[in-house]
């Protein structure tokens, strides 16, 4: 195995299926997240991916609306919590950048 550090940033391009508007994150009262969901295709079948833009991100949806065509530059996150001895295991997809095509 390699100890190449690999960069964590993806474009992504489909149609926009849903705008959020911003909610509270975490524990600080000045920390915002909005979603934006993609129909995208995995195999034959459609789904619809949210990505979570954060804080000072969230602004770029302004003016993003359902049925748009957006490229979205993304970056994938992840973790995981130890609660009582037991770990689970999460993801998280942040969007950096989106523009309307």
């Amino acid at each position: 195995m390699s100890n190449k550090r690999l960069e964590n940033s993806f474009d992504i391009e489909g149609n926009v299926v849903y705008v959020g508007k911003p909610e509270p994150w975490g524990n600080k009262s000045t920390n915002y997240k909005r979603i934006l969901s993609l129909k995208l295709y995995e195999g034959r079948y459609e789904v619809s991916v949210p990505f979570e833009f954060y804080n000072k991100n969230m602004d770029q949806l302004n003016g993003i609306s359902v049925g748009d065509h957006v490229i979205i530059n993304f970056t994938i996150s992840g973790n995981f919590q130890d609660k009582n001895g037991e770990v689970k295991w999460f993801s998280r997809i942040k969007g950096r950048t989106v523009q309307k095509l």
